[in-house]
């Protein structure tokens, strides 16, 4: 019962709070932004207020595992999880709406026609949403049987670069790619995810070398397989997406300096 009524909560909180902050945003900028762009800025300061949520969290649960990493409990840990599930259910619905006003030829269609056209562009994101609450919230809740709360409040904090993501995503659809915050922007997206998201994983590793008073490069040696290969896939999913965000500001600088070059040549 406990369980269900966090999980209300948990949805009602994410849904309440996108349907507000999009009330505020048409009717202060509708008659200068388009309606796709407001609600979809609205799911992406929905998306940045649980992501630092998740931080604070993460960072409250790991502090107070300090003593034991493998033993000590919070009861935030379970607690987040079970309150955070219906946020992927919640951004589904709420990505559904931003994708149907960007799309007009499906508002005359059918509902199920919209659904198949939302979902055949949009794969990637509703296999993330699908499967990560699949694997991680019984992991979280059930597989752990009570220990590690310390590792599942590091992984809390890995959140911490979603603000960041959206907010550059959000200076691009507002026309903002030319701005230096644009660039500033990116720089930090990339700083904070290759930190959250990618060195996470060998501090993980060095922190429980010294809770089992082990070296560093013994710890794939002395945890179950299974968390070897979990880190291993998490690990190279976020090189992946971090090797993108390295390209495209790589592009995006060498098209300053080409800008740059270009108008120096007109000027002499």
């Amino acid at each position: 019962m406990e369980v269900a009524g966090l999980t209300l909560v948990g949805g009602a909180t994410f849904s309440c709070t996108y349907l507000l902050i999009r009330r505020i945003l048409l009717s202060g900028f509708s008659h200068k932004i388009s309606i796709d762009i407001l609600c979809d800025l609205s799911l992406k300061i929905v998306s940045s207020l649980q992501a630092i949520a998740s931080f604070t969290i993460g960072n409250i649960i790991a502090t107070a595992c300090q003593g034991n990493i493998m033993t000590d409990r919070h009861w935030l840990t379970n607690s987040y999880a079970v309150f955070a599930l219906p946020y992927f259910v919640y951004d589904v619905v709420a990505m559904y709406e931003v994708h149907y006003h960007q799309y007009k030829e499906i508002q005359k269609k059918p509902l199920l026609f919209g659904i198949q056209h939302f979902l055949r562009r949009n794969k990637a994101m509703m296999i993330h949403h699908i499967v990560l609450p699949i694997i991680f919230y019984p992991a979280i809740i059930l597989l752990r049987k009570g220990y590690g709360d310390f590792f599942v409040g590091i992984f809390y904090q890995i959140e911490l670069a979603i603000p960041f993501i959206v907010f550059r995503g959000a200076l691009a659809e507002l026309n903002m790619k030319d701005t230096a915050l644009y660039v500033i922007s990116g720089l930090l997206m990339i700083v904070t995810f290759a930190v959250t998201r990618v060195t996470v994983f060998p501090y993980l590793y060095w922190k429980y070398s010294i809770h089992a008073n082990i070296s560093f490069w013994e710890v794939p040696w002395n945890i179950p397989i299974k968390c070897n290969v979990g880190c291993l896939i998490i690990l190279v999913l976020q090189v992946y997406w971090l090797a993108i965000m390295v390209k495209g500001a790589v592009r995006v600088f060498y098209k300053m300096y080409i800008t740059r070059i270009s108008k120096k040549s007109s000027t002499e």
